[in-house]
């Protein structure tokens, strides 16, 4: 039913003429099913992707680039919140939550910004983050 929304049609559309790609397509799949495909491989865990693989241990090592990989990841999944939000919400202008007092779509955009810019999936957010005036 998703696809009916004509909010959603439209975002779409945007996505898929700025990137060739979409948020929410099943085949081939979108950027949120994706993400969620591998963030799946963690809580499965699949091989590659248990705690021992990403400390490269099997003891309590800090490892700056998995800390990173996944404040980036936190950093994506609240994007993609952030923005179904905005589908569902339209006229919503602040946070539900209350914090931070900022209007919801200049959080948005803050989240979406601090996503590395050597990401590979930056353009493709930023493009999201455009889609609203």
């Amino acid at each position: 039913m998703l696809p009916k929304n004509p909010d959603v049609a439209a975002l779409e559309r945007h996505l898929k003429s700025a990137m060739m790609d979409s948020l929410f397509d099943q085949a081939p799949k979108g950027l949120a099913r994706r993400f969620f495909v591998e963030l799946s491989k963690y809580t499965h865990g699949a091989a590659g992707f248990t705690d021992g693989d990403s400390r490269q241990s099997n003891g309590p090592i800090f490892v700056p680039k998995t800390f990173l990989d996944w404040y980036v990841a936190a950093l994506k999944t609240h994007a993609i919140a952030l923005h179904e939000l905005k589908l569902a919400h339209p006229v919503l202008d602040k946070p539900p939550w209350g914090l931070p007092p900022l209007e919801l779509d200049e959080f948005r955009r803050r989240v979406v910004a601090d996503i590395p810019s050597n990401d590979e999936e930056i353009l493709f957010f930023n493009s999201l983050a455009d889609f609203w005036p």
